[in-house]
């Protein structure tokens, strides 16, 4: 029989030929397809949290982890590796949306502690919509144009035909092994300059060098007994005095704070369109203690976070919730201090009070009282709860009755209404806007902060109706910033500079207000640097209470040298003083002065390293408190 015809089916094959054959099943595996489709997603997320992508730094470092893990298929999926490459293919798209999203709204990059919150995110649903992009659902989009192909075109199920499996697994540990190795070598680095940090390696290394980070620092002191306000004083390069101004100035008098939501203290003062923005405000402003230079210093837990650091003078973790991680701790705080002197303590909130696990961190905190969603109701509701004023009025009766027989009292209020992303009802729009600022996100937060000042003005007059505002000590704080300085829109951001008159930075995004109305006191204008912390302290002081459990504050109203450590939205190392906020990402200040001075080297290298040990030593302290 003619063998060109007939050729014999166990004929040599040129080993050329094998190779050119090799290399074109290389691309109709699913190997191939799903790496492209991965790398082609992941310059498309770089380009948008980042505007640009590093080819060195993502074939050197990222895709090794990808491959560590598309070999991880190969060998453990024998038949249905289609599978494995799906769900990674979901996965990665799902996780690359929630990121962007993270990164719209905090303006920072997520770590694998951002876990320990997801459970909240249905409850903020109208904040994330308003940050959800349609386009964002293109990284969705291959997994239905995937399906399509995989129907029309011959793919092949392994890519590892020619290579037996031992050579595979000893791949496969190689990959491993150097995706393992380079967090490691890089978790040294991690502290300082973590958004480029995550550019350079990869989302997914950094987790990891993250947690080698964590697991094998070296603590600058190990002993939480150690921890005491001598300690932290000397840290802080502060003095005890001996004869503080306004010492006891409000005592025996009730204690109101009024945390007012993403409130910043660029509007207070300023008028538009010939009107008042917080009028309310303005007027406490004028007879009160203000305090120009006050920032916040929340970590991921945002408003809870708030609670915690004046409740507290202590700073809220830069790895955990701190309402969830510290929820069965026994935590010294101002109510459990005001309750030893025989105060009725309430913390009041419309919102439910699980909502980040406030129910355990209240009895945390020690508070006698708890008036949630089950108290107010929801006759009309504003994104969480009652609108801020239901909040005061439907209350006051309460603190009517806490107040009878002579008895103190301690309430904590959270406002709401103020809330991202600031889209009042009609009715409650009450700030008369020029026409270019209608619809904006400056417009809508003026509107909407506006309105928070009107119903505060509802509960001044009935503290004054009800014969409590003579009697009593009234705090007003802002809790957190409304428009993050990394992530506001051009047109936003162009708006807002020609209202408030200069360029918005950090600097001005964290600044919020802080008003501490004393009966009897007129009062003034303070300039001198302060943060959350240190509300605690200053209020002991008027109250004229010594205190003796560990706090990281101190008297505002007896001004000395402040040093602010900031976490989350800044590096950890980041701070402000009373010259300049120093960014440790980029080793990068901001004069709070106008000034150059503060920008010596040594001094910002020395409180530098003081923030991190005033972190490391609340860190330890919290972690190792007592169970209720």
């Amino acid at each position: 029989m003619d063998s060109s015809i007939h050729p014999d089916k166990h004929a040599h094959t040129d080993p050329v030929d094998k190779v050119h054959d090799e290399e074109y099943t290389l691309f109709k595996t699913y190997f191939f397809v799903f790496l492209i489709l991965f790398i082609i997603k992941r310059v498309a997320f770089n380009t948008v949290i980042f505007s640009e992508f590093s080819i060195r730094y993502f074939f050197g470092l990222e895709i090794v982890t990808v491959i560590s893990f598309f070999l991880f298929v190969e060998l453990l999926f024998k038949r249905k590796k289609l599978w494995g490459y799906f769900i990674f293919n979901l996965l990665s798209s799902i996780f690359f949306i929630v990121v962007i999203l993270y990164h719209s709204y905090y303006g920072t990059l997520p770590s694998y502690h951002v876990l320990y919150q997801l459970s909240e995110a249905g409850k903020v649903g109208e904040s994330i919509g308003a940050l959800l992009n349609p386009a964002y659902f293109l990284f969705m989009l291959d997994t239905v144009i995937l399906g399509l192909l995989l129907k029309k075109f011959d793919f092949k199920t392994d890519i590892f035909t020619t290579i037996k499996p031992r050579k595979l697994f000893i791949s496969f540990l190689v990959f491993c092994i150097f995706s393992i190795a380079v967090p490691i070598t890089h978790a040294s680095e991690i502290a300082k300059d973590r958004n480029k940090k995550i550019q350079g390696m990869g989302i997914v290394n950094y987790q990891f060098a993250s947690i080698y980070s964590q697991l094998f620092a070296e603590p600058v002191i190990t002993d939480a007994n150690q921890i005491n306000n001598d300690l932290i004083s000397k840290t802080k390069g502060i003095k005890d005095i001996t004869n503080p101004e306004f010492f006891g100035a409000a005592k025996d008098m009730n204690v109101i704070m009024v945390q007012l939501e993403a409130f910043q203290n660029f509007p207070i003062g300023r008028e538009i369109n010939g009107n008042e923005i917080t009028p309310v405000l303005n007027q406490l402003t004028s007879e009160s203690f203000y305090f120009t230079n006050f920032y916040q210093q929340i970590s991921q837990g945002n408003t809870v976070d708030a609670e915690f650091l004046v409740n507290t003078s202590l700073y809220p973790s830069g790895q955990y919730v701190t309402a969830k991680r510290y929820a069965e701790k026994e935590i010294p705080s101002l109510p459990r201090l005001l309750k030893g002197i025989g105060y009725q303590t309430a913390t009041l909130h419309t919102n439910d009070k699980e909502f980040y696990n406030r129910g355990e961190f209240y009895k945390a905190l020690g508070f006698d009282r708890v008036y949630d969603k089950e108290f107010f109701g929801e006759d009309r509701t504003l994104l969480f709860g009652e609108i801020d004023e239901l909040l005061y009025r439907d209350s006051i009766n309460e603190l009517v009755k806490l107040s009878e027989n002579n008895n103190r009292f301690y309430a904590h209020y959270i406002a709401m209404s103020s809330h991202h992303p600031f889209k009042m009802p009609k009715d409650l729009q009450k700030l008369n806007l020029p026409k270019g600022y209608e619809g904006t996100l400056l417009g809508d937060y003026l509107q909407s902060i506006h309105y928070a000042d009107f119903a505060l003005g509802v509960l001044v007059e009935e503290l004054k109706k009800n014969n409590l505002w003579d009697n009593t000590l009234l705090v007003i704080y802002g809790d957190h910033f409304a428009i993050h300085s990394d992530t506001v829109q051009n047109k936003d951001k162009a708006m807002l500079e020609d209202f408030i008159g200069e360029p918005y930075t950090k600097l001005t995004m964290m600044n919020t207000p802080l008003i501490i109305k004393v009966p009897g006191i007129e009062g003034e204008k303070r300039n001198n640097v302060g943060g959350q912390v240190d509300i605690l302290p200053t209020i002991t002081n008027l109250l004229g209470m010594n205190i003796n459990s560990v706090h990281f504050g101190q008297d505002l109203l007896n001004a000395q040298p402040n040093l602010l450590p900031q976490r989350f939205y800044m590096e950890n190392g980041s701070y402000i003083n009373d010259n300049v906020m120093y960014s440790s990402s980029d080793s990068k200040t901001l004069s709070l002065n106008g000034t150059a001075s503060g920008f010596e080297k040594n001094q910002i290298e020395e409180d530098y390293n003081k923030t991190l040990r005033l972190l490391e030593y609340s860190d330890l302290y919290l972690e190792n408190l007592p169970n209720r």
